[in-house]
């Protein structure tokens, strides 16, 4: 799966990768499918990257059908999100029933409570850094937290000077 998404976002295809993202999460929660499948292309790219058969060109059209793939995925987290919001509305008995199927071999990785937690999350070193802080902020929110995000851009000596830190709790930066 994730080198078929890989292929849709090499493609500049984020319709096509919302399309196959949208057919895994009837099976699976967003931080599953980010884990498992969105994270996995984004890697691939970031091998190509380092071999050298990925131009700059590609990478940042790779990058920006990921960031697109994550804005049209945000319907299906805030859904998540109210699913979390609202626990006493759903019956014990039926709570289970819910949930997506867990395939065999998956974690069940119960993710913490976000709320009251201001989380900026940056791409490390480039665009494909970028695409993966997104997908984990769009994560964080669902859970709860407070999310801003800044690019990698951001993150040299001048651009972190002018960040907005005063309310955050936790800066994480990621790198593929």
């Amino acid at each position: 799966p994730h080198a078929r998404l890989y292929q849709r976002l090499l493609a500049g295809d984020p319709e096509e990768a919302t399309d196959h993202a949208e057919e895994m999460l009837e099976e699976k929660y967003l931080f599953d499918f980010y884990d498992k499948v969105a994270i996995a292309a984004l890697l691939l790219g970031e091998q190509d990257r380092v071999r050298g058969v990925m131009g700059d060109e590609q990478r940042r059209r790779v990058a920006a059908s990921a960031q697109m793939l994550v804005a049209n995925l945000d319907d299906i987290a805030r859904e998540e999100a109210e699913e979390d919001d609202d626990p006493a509305t759903v019956e014990p008995a039926t709570a289970d029933k819910d949930k997506p199927a867990q395939a065999e071999g998956e974690d069940d990785t119960e993710l913490p409570d976000g709320t009251d937690i201001a989380v900026l999350c940056a791409g490390g070193r480039g665009e494909l850094d970028d695409a993966a802080a997104a997908m984990l902020a769009q994560v964080l929110e669902v859970q709860g937290a407070t999310v801003s995000k800044a690019s990698f851009a951001d993150m040299d000596p001048t651009g972190i000077r002018r960040l907005e830190l005063d309310a955050v709790d936790t800066v994480v930066v990621g790198f593929l």
